[in-house]
């Protein structure tokens, strides 16, 4: 699964997924993609495009359907697709940026690629279905409802801005 707001934002990074897919030939993959759609996903094989879908009932299923979900943005901080698929429980491949990086920890909830290129992505993708790590999608769960949840994180924002006020309050200024 790949999911963007647009698959021609060049930024998400669709262009190398849909190249590393093509480059899978032994490998029966379907790629679902979710977003706004352009031209250049008509007559590709091996890929669906779902269109925008704006129901989170609806995402969720897509996301709990799939074997993995798949982010190879050139460059993101936090994002919230991929706190969606682990919420779901499944596991995440994408490249080694941003905040990426901080929620995927490889061998537990996903895998990262050794670079940014089509090369990596389709090895990692080729070695995510030739089960070279196994995942446990209840487990990926827990640990990101564990992890993310709002009160959690809201906690965490509170108590960061109470020791910045502190340190506020403590520090002498000459």
């Amino acid at each position: 699964l790949f999911v963007a707001d647009s698959l021609s934002n060049s930024r998400k990074g669709f262009a190398y997924l849909a190249k590393a897919i093509q480059q899978l030939e032994d490998k029966e993959v379907l790629l679902c993609a979710v977003g706004k759609l352009d031209a250049s996903i008509k007559g590709m094989e091996r890929v669906r495009a779902l269109g925008s879908i704006t129901d989170e009932r609806v995402m969720s299923l897509a996301y709990n359907a799939a074997d993995a979900f798949v982010i190879p943005s050139l460059m993101d901080n936090l994002p919230n697709t991929v706190l969606e698929s682990l919420a779901c429980g499944t596991p995440v491949i994408g490249f080694p940026v941003g905040g990426i990086v901080d929620m995927v920890q490889p061998g537990t909830n996903g895998m990262l690629t050794s670079e940014i290129s089509v090369q990596a992505l389709a090895k990692t993708i080729e070695s995510y279905l030739d089960g070279d790590m196994q995942f446990d999608r209840s487990h990926i769960s827990a640990q990101a409802k564990a992890k993310y949840d709002q009160h959690i994180q809201a906690k965490a924002y509170h108590s960061l801005f109470a020791s910045l006020m502190d340190e506020e309050n403590t520090t002498s200024y000459v």
